[in-house]
């Protein structure tokens, strides 16, 4: 099966533009690369690590087999997501960003797209919604390992995970979709918001270094203190 499966993708590989904007065929051949992943050891969809092969085909057997990210503008929005997760501390590259930004401007060329390759941009574009949904809702350290007496458990939704990823998927910018279901708590909005101020101080160089000297106490004159004193005001002005 898994020969008969690498045969017809290379067919779907060499189809000409007419056939590669049908969106039947993008679709076999999605079906196509959901098997072969199944069937691997190490799941890859063009060089890029799939976190779970049976969480994204039960995703696309919630969305009937159907592909979900051929549309440019769609992949645009979700790039800008992926930005915004930076203020939460994440790194844009744990969710294929570079490669999204290449899958965005191959979307964009105008230039015919193949239905193994529409299939290969799907997958790795979804994989990247999966990794970020996850690290929003669950972080990406285990509590556990920093404090073994913690004791706050998130609750669990009762829908499956294949499910609610794709009602995700089914929303016309399912990155703004993904906000709604992040419910944050002011206090997270405002560490979120000083972890920004001092990741953007460090950006323009950091703090001016105060230089070395005997201890400065209340009262004391001393040419090192507007240097202290600036950098403070720069911070909570």
């Amino acid at each position: 099966m898994k020969t008969f499966a690498l045969c017809l993708l290379l067919v779907f590989a060499v189809l000409p533009a007419e056939a590669a904007a049908d969106n039947h065929d993008v679709d076999d051949a999605l079906l196509l690369q959901l098997e072969i992943l199944g069937e691997a050891r190490e799941p890859t969809v063009d060089g890029i690590e799939i976190v779970s092969a049976d969480l994204v085909a039960d995703i696309y057997g919630e969305l009937d087999f159907r592909s979900v990210w051929s549309d440019a503008e769609r992949v645009e929005r979700w790039l800008g997501i992926i930005d915004e997760a930076r203020d939460d501390g994440f790194d844009a590259a744990d969710f294929h960003y570079d490669a999204i930004r290449k899958i965005r401007a191959e979307l964009q060329s105008g230039n015919a797209i193949t239905p193994n390759r529409r299939a290969e941009i799907d997958l790795i574009v979804t994989d990247s919604l999966i990794r970020l949904a996850y690290s929003e809702a669950f972080g990406k350290i285990n509590p556990y390992e920093l404090d073994p007496r913690w004791n706050y458990r998130r609750e669990n939704r009762t829908d499956s995970a294949a499910e609610a990823l794709a009602n995700l998927l089914r929303a016309a910018s399912p990155g703004e979709e993904l906000q709604q279901y992040m419910v944050r708590p002011q206090s997270y909005k405002a560490l979120r918001a000083n972890y920004v101020a001092y990741r953007d101080i460090v950006a323009n160089g950091g703090w001016p270094e105060v230089p070395a000297g005997k201890t400065i106490r209340p009262g004391d004159a001393d040419p090192r203190v507007p240097v202290g004193v600036g950098s403070f005001d720069s911070h909570h002005s």
